[in-house]
């Protein structure tokens, strides 16, 4: 037995091997750090392969694991379910299909670990030396069901694919029959990608929210005049109880409920107020002695802060919420910020289809779930969203979905949307419908299992 760090192993000191079997070390690239990251990032750039700033201990490992393999020989290896959607794997993935005969990937439905807050799955690589296009992803219901002799047969998805995100393995999750569906969908004229008619970026980033956030009270007392502040909302849940739009009444209330004041004065300003604010950020350190308010040419000035056309929740357990900023407030980064493109559909247009059952089974989909069981959507995920927007609308069926959000009837908006958008717009059939929406449920059930185990 070997007692040493992996990463100062070669295979001129022990040798080459038929296979190669293990469960890599699943560290966080936050925590993965040192001689120890710069060396295993090294050793990657050996194999010809670059990865990124954000990649985890276990990519670098079963890359440096490789090197002990025999020609023809294969690698069966635990790995992390983010492999399939995180964009830190994608320089792995592309290493093992041009390594390989042949790649398998299995997915299950069950939590391979209940115990553990991290979904995992299986990568059998065979045929070191070889190379293959396409992978060959494999979903079954739970680690009983995987067959003691033949591997079964999955569905052989193109590296590339995989690489670029133009397959997303949670669609093997769901039937055959829906799947189908959902592909139809994707091409109709009246299915938009929320990318192709939005820019989607994250909100502003102050460096120091305590400073430059704040309540009404804590504007009064310190005189601040209105025209020194922008009402913001400041995560995803100010969102949660609207419409289809934030209104003025609705920000109202976010200012009476909480620290959703952003200090914003105008760059020349000569209020003594805001004078005495920004003086007291400088003789206390607070606000301007963060690192990013130092990186700035005027410190207390922060960049990025204009009103968008739309706001998106980006994390929760229910999916993402796409709202109307008829307001005219401003966002932190805690929600992704749209500016439509000319010729997209209307923002209470899009913010009501987001509420479909096709949009909820592609967020699934699209999405990424954390540890917890909650969804994740990142820009590049959500510009792929599904919303079947372009349809002819009843204005009163906006009207209506609208309350029906207001009133906090969900399922009831859901319903609303799913007949004006999917039944009439698309002329789905009920049965259709039905089976997306089992789909969600299945999917839902899949990301929150872990969570009710630990």
């Amino acid at each position: 037995m070997i007692h040493e760090d992996f990463f100062d192993l070669s295979p001129a000191r022990i040798g080459t091997f038929d296979a190669v079997i293990g469960n890599p070390p699943f560290v966080r690239y936050h925590l993965f750090t040192g001689d120890a990251r710069q060396r295993a990032l090294w050793l990657a750039r050996t194999l010809g392969v670059q990865l990124s700033g954000l990649t985890s201990s276990w990519v670098p490992f079963l890359l440096h694991a490789s090197r002990f393999l025999k020609l023809g020989g294969r690698m069966a290896v635990v790995v992390p379910y983010e492999l399939t959607y995180a964009i830190y794997a994608r320089p792995f993935i592309e290493y093992v299909a041009s390594r390989f005969a042949s790649v398998t990937l299995l997915i299950f439905g069950e939590p391979l670990f209940p115990e553990l807050n991290e979904k995992a799955a299986l990568l059998l690589c065979d045929g070191f030396g070889g190379r293959t296009p396409a992978i060959d992803v494999v979903h079954l219901p739970s680690l009983a069901h995987m067959p003691e002799q033949a591997m079964p047969t999955g569905c052989p998805i193109l590296a590339k694919d995989l690489v670029t995100g133009a397959f997303r393995v949670r669609l093997l999750e769901v039937s055959q029959s829906v799947r189908r569906l959902y592909s139809t969908l994707g091409e109709h004229a009246k299915v938009v990608r929320l990318g192709d008619n939005a820019t989607l970026t994250i909100g502003y980033v102050t460096g120091d929210n305590a400073f430059f956030h704040m309540n009404r009270e804590r504007a009064l007392s310190h005189g601040l005049p209105l025209d020194a502040l922008r009402i913001a909302v400041r995560k995803g849940s100010d969102l949660n109880t609207v419409g289809l739009g934030l209104t003025e009444v609705d920000a109202s209330r976010l200012v009476a409920a909480g620290e959703n004041l952003l200090f914003y004065p105008e760059q020349q300003t000569r209020h003594p107020a805001v004078t005495a604010y920004i003086q007291s950020g400088e003789s206390t350190g607070r606000g301007a002695n963060n690192f990013k308010a130092r990186a700035r040419r005027t410190w207390w000035r922060v960049p990025g802060v204009s009103a968008p056309d739309m706001f998106l929740t980006v994390f929760g357990h229910s999916g993402p919420r796409l709202v109307a900023n008829d307001a005219g407030v401003v966002a932190t980064n805690s929600v992704l910020v749209l500016r439509l493109r000319e010729g997209a559909p209307g923002a209470h247009a899009l913010a009501a289809a987001a509420r479909t059952t096709l949009a909820a089974l592609s967020a699934e989909i699209e999405g990424h779930h954390l540890g917890g069981g909650a969804l994740k959507f990142e820009p590049c995920e959500a510009r792929r969203w599904m919303l079947p927007a372009r349809v002819a609308l009843d204005p009163s069926s906006l009207v209506e979905i609208d309350r029906a959000l207001r009133e906090g009837n969900l399922d009831r908006a859901n319903d609303l949307a799913d007949r004006s958008f999917l039944m009439k717009g698309l002329g789905l059939t009920h049965v259709e419908v039905l089976a997306l929406r089992e789909a969600v449920q299945v999917l839902r059930e899949g990301r929150t299992k872990r969570r009710q185990c630990t």
